[in-house]
């Protein structure tokens, strides 16, 4: 059970992401998920919330499935370069990775915000946010 505090410093998205996660596994089985699941991270390295969320979710993960995420997929998306309106790269993806000292995969989410659109197409939602992926990439 998270604490309080944890819990203040997480958004609703990653919360119900990580709540997904839990659920997905049989009771009484491993703390691996039962199928192969993707939890894509959006984020930048300019967001405060960010900078604060994503290690906290790392962590998180790391002290509920241990070893045993290698069965989850973890992507954390670049939304933007080093600034607001900069066009995310390979290179910024991976620095705001190291910025936030995660040891997910990192990519840059084509400019405009391709990918994150089309998880929340018509959402107000912004940043950061998460989605949970099943086997065949439907959300869960």
């Amino acid at each position: 059970m998270m604490g309080t505090s944890t819990m203040k410093t997480l958004k609703r998205t990653s919360l119900i992401c990580l709540m997904v996660l839990a659920v997905e596994r049989p009771a009484g089985a491993s703390a691996a998920p039962q199928a192969k699941l993707t939890l894509l991270l959006f984020s930048a390295p300019w967001c405060g919330d960010c900078v604060r969320e994503v290690p906290e979710v790392e962590r998180l993960l790391q002290e509920k499935l241990g070893e045993e995420m290698a069965g989850l997929e973890v992507t954390l998306f670049a939304q933007t370069g080093q600034v607001a309106n900069e066009k995310p790269t390979k290179e910024s993806a991976a620095a705001m990775g190291e910025k936030f000292g995660v040891s997910f995969k990192t990519a840059p989410d084509p400019w405009r915000w391709q990918t994150f659109r089309k998880y929340f197409p018509t959402s107000k939602l912004g940043i950061p946010a998460s989605v949970v992926l099943d086997a065949a990439g439907n959300m869960l």
